[in-house]
């Protein structure tokens, strides 16, 4: 339902989704994307939506700084539902039930 799937993707934008993948190339941006089932259990990454797929989680990294800088690394957090709609694709934004986004930031070590 509706409801369930707006509870689900509060519970994964509050869940160690940043601990999936935090490694960047300095200096660079890009995205990454990873899928979870309706428990919120992680269950795959990448192109291809795994079976069972109920969530989309898209980081899209927008600043990257280079080696030896100490500015955060910034990114758009998206959690869209369903996981089979690219929400990267315009032609397919259209189609999603739902969706969350946010900006983040990560400090570089």
């Amino acid at each position: 339902s509706e409801r369930d799937d707006a509870e689900g993707q509060e519970n994964i934008g509050n869940s160690d989704v940043v601990e999936i993948d935090t490694t960047l190339v300095t200096g660079t941006t890009g995205a990454g994307t990873y899928y979870f089932d309706k428990d919120e259990q992680q269950i795959g990454t990448g192109g291809t939506v795994p079976a069972g797929a109920r969530y989309r989680v898209t980081i899209v990294y927008t600043q990257v700084p280079a080696v030896g800088q100490l500015t955060p690394a910034l990114a758009r957090l998206l959690v869209t539902w369903p996981a089979q709609i690219d929400p990267l694709t315009a032609a397919q934004t259209s189609n999603l039930q739902g969706s969350v986004e946010t900006v983040v930031s990560f400090p570089m070590p």
